[in-house]
């Protein structure tokens, strides 16, 4: 039988929407926060090569620590919103009361945007001078950075709402919205010669778009509420979280915040961009992580409820350490063709980073126990006593030892903190776990990020090196497929 012209474009064209129906519900909201998040990130590490060309490295290392700073205040302002909704609206019976839960939560996180932006322009005649000791910034570079740490709150909680709503392909829409303006913005503004003033500027008026979207959009949904015993509860709630946030930002944030005043811009700076790499692993993970925070805690109390929370946190992990692999091979190839021969440095910091992450990420999946209860002291105190190691160690080891010793606290603080939330989160709710399947898959990438450690000449020889990343590659993706993906055998198959 011979089809028309007209007949094979319509089922091109159709075949693509038709394999996408096809799709489990799960998997389509990972397709699309994965196409929202790593979207937004790729289109910004394209940017870094000619970014950190235009603004050269000393100011590069500037930006970087500006932007330690910026999410070090980010977790004050964050305050433990996202949490509290997740929590109130998985108690509530209706979707006339996650409604109510979410207008109250959105209303609070109004008011303390308002209320940081005001306390820190009142702050400015205070707080700039003292900054100045440690790193240049005009009165200018101030208020843009006011902006952005006080928009933290009113984008949060409409992002995580849509994540509850299963509106990812909203989230889709506005994540690489504000992207691709602030990618046009900021080469505009670096060609007219803004320099560090020029991003800061593209990223307030890029967050100004998002905030004015979510906030039409939560209206719309939910609508808001400031009222004095909703605001009550969220600061008795979100205390904890503020500091365990900040002890959090002690074993990342904290090591750039020091190092700056210890060590060349050079190295501050490529010890940065190891860090860029470090987050893309974790960015990798955050379609599934988003779409599976919102509903560990449902799922957890749905029949069969243990089973099929601990098989979906052994995915998550299993998945965190196979793309932690594939972003460990691939990297060196990146840095060494896009970046100035002053990064190459980075090569050295990279596998350590790669692997923190891992298991902080870890410590974030393996943690459900913890969340069973009102108690949010018990996560405060992990984490806490996690950043206070970080805290006492950092000035001790980085002075003497610089990045290595920055490198080696943070790989130690966050094993530390996952085999805390291990054992507490088990003993508070016990899951059982498929501990063979998390572990196997899980050692044979480890090892594998650590072999250029072993063998530093790997990454100069261009045989050895493609012979690695094939093999890598390889043994990660098997890995995502036999464990996570099999319609058989899967762990995503038994949620």
């Amino acid at each position: 039988m011979r089809y028309s012209r007209n007949e094979l474009l319509s089922v091109s064209i159709r075949t693509p929407s038709l394999l996408f129906s096809r799709l489990s519900s799960a998997v389509k909201q990972q397709l699309c926060y994965a196409v929202g998040i790593i979207g937004m990130k790729l289109i910004g590490f394209m940017l870094l090569p000619w970014i950190t060309t235009v603004l050269g490295v000393t100011e590069y290392a500037r930006l970087e620590s500006l932007m330690a700073l910026i999410n070090g205040a980010i977790v004050i302002t964050g305050f433990g919103l996202v949490n509290n909704l997740y929590r109130l609206t998985g108690q509530a019976n209706d979707s006339k009361g996650e409604q109510a839960k979410a207008a109250d939560v959105f209303g609070s996180a109004i008011f303390i945007t308002l209320f940081t932006v005001v306390l820190l322009i009142a702050l400015m005649p205070v707080l700039l001078p003292w900054l100045n000791q440690f790193w240049a910034i005009s009165s200018t570079e101030y208020s843009l950075i006011v902006v952005l740490i006080s928009a933290e709150s009113t984008l949060a909680v409409p992002l995580a709402w849509l994540r509850i709503k299963e509106q990812a392909g909203q989230f889709l829409v506005i994540t690489l919205g504000r992207t691709l303006l602030y990618a046009m913005l900021t080469i505009s503004f670096l060609q007219l010669d803004m320099g560090l003033t020029g991003l800061l500027l593209a990223s307030v008026i890029a967050v100004s778009y998002q905030i004015v979207h979510l906030f039409w959009l939560q209206f719309r949904d939910t609508g808001f509420n400031i009222r004095y015993p909703a605001i009550k509860q969220q600061i008795r709630y979100g205390l904890p979280f503020i500091i365990s946030g900040l002890a959090m930002y002690a074993t990342q944030g904290l090591d750039i915040i020091l190092l700056s005043q210890y060590i060349p811009a050079v190295e501050l700076a490529a010890y940065a961009l190891a860090i860029k790499f470090f987050l893309i692993a974790a960015l990798l993970s955050q379609p599934f992580q988003l779409w599976w925070y919102s509903r560990r805690i449902p799922i957890l109390n749905s029949e069969n409820g243990t089973q099929k929370a601990a098989d979906g946190a052994v995915a998550g992990a299993i998945l965190a350490a196979a793309l932690g692999l594939i972003v460990a091979v691939t990297a060196p190839v990146l840095t060494l063709m896009l970046f100035a021969s002053e990064f190459a440095i980075s090569l050295q910091y990279l596998p350590w980073l790669i692997i923190a992450g891992i298991l902080k990420q870890w410590g974030a999946l393996l943690n459900l126990g913890c969340f069973t209860t009102e108690r949010s002291e018990i996560q405060m105190g992990i984490e806490l006593a996690t950043g206070t190691l970080c805290l006492i160690a950092f000035p001790l080891v980085i002075p003497e030892y610089g990045v290595q010793g920055a490198l080696y606290c943070l790989t130690v603080s966050q094993l530390l903190r996952f085999i805390a939330y291990y054992l507490i989160s088990q003993k508070m709710t016990a899951l059982p776990y498929r501990h063979t399947s998390l572990l196997l898959p899980s050692m044979i990438c480890i090892m594998l990020i650590l072999l250029p450690i072993i063998f530093p000449t790997l990454y100069y020889n261009t045989y050895l090196l493609v012979l690695y990343i094939s093999i890598s590659t390889a043994i990660a993706a098997g890995i995502i497929w036999k464990y996570i993906l099999n319609n058989a055998q899967g762990l995503l198959q038994k949620i």
